[in-house]
Formats: C-alpha cells, sequence, structure tokens
C-alpha cells in the first residue's frame, strides 16, 4: 500500500514539476519519515532510505545531493543513489572555490569536486579560499593553506584578521604585523598595535609611539608621534 501511495504522489509531483517552468529536475520527497529523490520524468532516483536529503546541487555538471543517514551522519549521493561520500560527517557545508568543508567530532577539513578528502578533519576551523589560499585554525593558532593543501604559513598567529585592503592584520604574542592576500608575510608581529590600512596607509604604534606603514611594509614615518590619525 505505501509502495503505491509513493507512486501516485511521485507521478502527482512530476506533473506538478512539468507542468511548471522551473528549472529543476529533481525533488525531495518523503515515505515513511524516510527521504528519497525523484526525477521530473517519474523516475526515483533515490530510494527514500535516508533519514533526510538536505540539498541537491544541480547547477554543474556533477548532480549530487547532501543526505543525511538514520544514525545523524552526512554524505554525499549522485542521481542513481550511489555514495559519492560515505555517511560519516557531523556536517557538510557547500562548495565554493572548488572545495567543501567537512566536520567529524567537531573538527573540519574538506573534501574537493571529486569527494575525495584532501585536508583531513583535523582543524578548529578552514574558511573558504579566496586568493588560492584558506586560513585555517589548529589548535587554538592560525595559519594559511594553498589550493595544494600545504602550508603557507604555520598555524603560529594567535589572530588572523579580516582583510582590508588586501592586507590582514595578524597577532602573535600581543605584537601586530601584516599579511598580504596570498598569505605572505609583509611585516612580522613587531609593533605594539596595528590599525588596519586605510587609503592605502597604515597606522602602527611601537614603544608608545605612533608611525605609519606602506603597503609593502616599510615604514612612512618612524614611530615618533603621541598621537595619530588616519589619512
Amino acid at each position: 500500500m505505501k509502495n503505491i501511495i509513493f507512486l501516485i504522489a511521485c507521478s502527482l509531483l512530476v506533473f506538478l514539476l512539468n507542468g511548471c517552468t522551473q528549472k529543476n529536475k529533481y525533488a525531495v520527497v518523503d515515505v515513511g519519515e524516510k527521504d528519497g529523490i525523484v526525477k521530473n520524468n517519474s523516475d526515483v532516483s533515490v530510494k527514500p532510505i535516508f533519514k533526510r536529503v538536505h540539498w541537491i546541487d544541480d547547477e554543474g555538471e556533477n548532480i549530487f545531493a547532501v543526505v543525511e543517514s538514520v544514525d545523524g551522519k552526512f554524505g554525499v549521493v549522485d542521481t542513481e543513489g550511489n555514495l559519492l561520500l560515505k555517511p560519516i560527517f557531523d556536517s557538510i557545508g557547500r562548495f565554493f572555490n572548488g572545495f567543501a568543508k567537512v566536520e567529524v567530532d567537531g573538527k573540519f577539513g574538506l573534501v574537493n569536486e571529486k569527494f575525495e578528502v584532501v585536508l583531513k578533519p583535523i582543524y578548529d576551523n578552514v574558511e573558504e579560499f579566496i586568493y588560492d589560499v584558506a586560513i585555517i585554525k589548529y589548535k587554538g593558532k592560525y595559519g594559511c593553506i594553498d589550493r595544494d593543501m600545504n602550508m603557507k604559513i604555520e598555524p603560529i598567529f594567535d589572530r588572523i584578521y579580516l582583510h582590508s585592503e588586501n592586507r590582514r592584520r595578524v597577532e602573535q604574542n600581543e605584537k601586530w604585523g601584516f599579511i598580504d592576500m596570498k598569505c605572505n608575510i609583509i611585516v612580522s608581529p613587531v609593533f605594539d598595535f596595528a590599525a588596519d590600512f586605510y587609503n592605502g596607509i597604515a597606522r602602527v604604534k611601537k614603544n608608545n609611539r605612533w608611525g605609519f606603514l606602506k603597503p609593502n611594509g616599510e615604514l612612512l614615518t618612524n614611530n615618533i608621534f603621541e598621537n595619530a590619525d588616519n589619512f
């Protein structure tokens, strides 16, 4: 009886989908509190065996769905229901610039678009790739990796801040410096404080005196001022 109801529901769903102008080729359906996927030609693409189908990505060449197993673990299936990524993860993020973040026991790593684990989930956090580098956090410290998962900067900084004018402030042992968007160190953390770049110049403080820094890391002025505003 459940199978008949399921097929009727699928046929009705396909009729509604074909009668609309939406471009989606797949729809999530549920039977007995289990999720599956149906194509818009009435074929059952993925049998309703999952606790939940969280989302379907049909934007690129590889169409896949992130699913949650009955024991609450996340994986990935293709349009035929084949496992691309075993449901062993606590969460799977959306792809951005070629990689998706995965989580295991509160630690994070990365998978590529072939659904290969390219960065083991051992990090406190992994940010999205921008300018071919990503900020990582490991054992409370921050560093950078490149797209080949090589360390550009070992996790040595206490903080890496959001970028301003293509420069990021870094902090280490209460000293401040700068890196660029490629995670090259522009100025090692030697200042007592550093402000964000503004109009191409950053205010930096050392020995209780202010000076100004150029984007290439050279001092525009020495640290000789009691106070200094942004240009």
